[in-house]
């Protein structure tokens, strides 16, 4: 899934957007949950899970992503690209800046859409059910 937002500001400084989850990890249901994603380590370019894991990850893009998830086609946290569906990271329940504009950009504003991802291995064992996350964006101005 995805869900996609529009920061507009007048400030001369520019925005911040951060991402949280409401609880830890951030998948659940009422008795099971499924991991945040961290396959070895956050912010991997690909998101891939391992027959006996299931995980839950998000990967923003825009045109003002935030350093950690641009890419340079193959690492992310490095280069000046916003690879599609690239550089995934696990959920927390502290904010986690995902998009930094510099400057006012009223009234067009700057979007950022943020990919969701459930990957569940072979033999993950994950019970099946109903399972949600809830997040919240945050922006501010800078």
């Amino acid at each position: 899934g995805s869900t996609t937002v529009t920061v507009t500001t007048d400030s001369p400084a520019g925005y911040s957007l951060s991402l949280k989850a409401q609880n830890s990890p951030a998948m659940q249901k009422v008795a099971a949950s499924i991991a945040d994603y961290n396959q070895g380590v956050d912010n991997d370019f690909s998101f891939a899970v391992v027959t006996n894991q299931a995980s839950f990850g998000f990967s923003p893009s825009g045109a003002n992503v935030a350093t950690a998830f641009k890419d340079n086609g193959s690492l992310c946290g490095v280069g000046s690209l916003d690879t599609a569906l690239a550089c995934w990271s696990g959920l927390t329940t502290s904010p986690i800046i995902i998009s930094q504009g510099s400057g006012a950009n009223h009234p067009s504003g700057a979007t950022t859409t943020v990919n969701f991802r459930v990957g569940v291995g072979s033999n993950a064992g994950v019970e099946a059910g109903l399972y949600t996350a809830t997040t919240t964006l945050t922006a501010l101005p800078l």
